[in-house]
């Protein structure tokens, strides 16, 4: 399908989550990278990829389809590195090696990665190896749109500017 815009784009995929019930909490999808039914298959279909064999530390976005993307992450021993929400802090490193395995469920969330993560300036970010942001649409061939504040965009532009080599970029939808 096209669109005339980028607004009207989100408002058909938002629409259309919440018309066939395939969005899941928090509700309404609207204004935010919607969470849906599947995004754990999304996640562990992510995971899969071969990229994935040599990653070590990945930056993943603090939205809820990505909870899954950021434990199956902990658990296959990769550091998580999330930005604090709208970039009001730093960022929060979760290192599955300080974190009981038992726990990696509760870390991978937002209100709760606090109690396992550590909060970390822009000099102590380590190289990360990838970046997972989260979107609203994605065209067939690889062009993302997120809710339209740019923060994910201005993350990866952060780690280039701090001396990160260009990463591989991955989203699940």
């Amino acid at each position: 399908m096209r669109y005339g815009d980028k607004a009207s784009a989100r408002k058909a995929v938002w629409d259309t989550l919440q018309a066939k019930r395939v969005a899941r909490f928090p509700f309404p999808p609207h204004g935010r990278i919607p969470n849906f039914a599947g995004a754990r298959e999304a996640a562990e279909r992510l995971l899969a990829h071969p990229v994935f064999r040599r990653v070590r530390v990945i930056k993943v976005n603090p939205d809820s389809p990505q909870r899954w993307v950021r434990q199956l992450a902990l658990e296959r021993g990769i550091t998580v590195i999330t930005p604090t929400p709208r970039l009001k802090g730093a960022f929060r490193l979760l290192d599955p090696a300080r974190i009981p395995r038992q726990h990696y469920a509760e870390a991978a969330t937002l209100k709760r990665s606090g109690k396992w993560g550590v909060d970390i300036s822009l000099d102590e970010l380590p190289k990360v190896d990838l970046v997972v942001m989260g979107s609203v649409a994605v065209t067939r061939d690889g062009r993302r749109l997120g809710k339209g504040h740019g923060y994910a965009d201005l993350e990866y532009a952060l780690l280039r500017e701090l001396g990160n080599p260009p990463m591989p970029l991955a989203t699940t939808v």
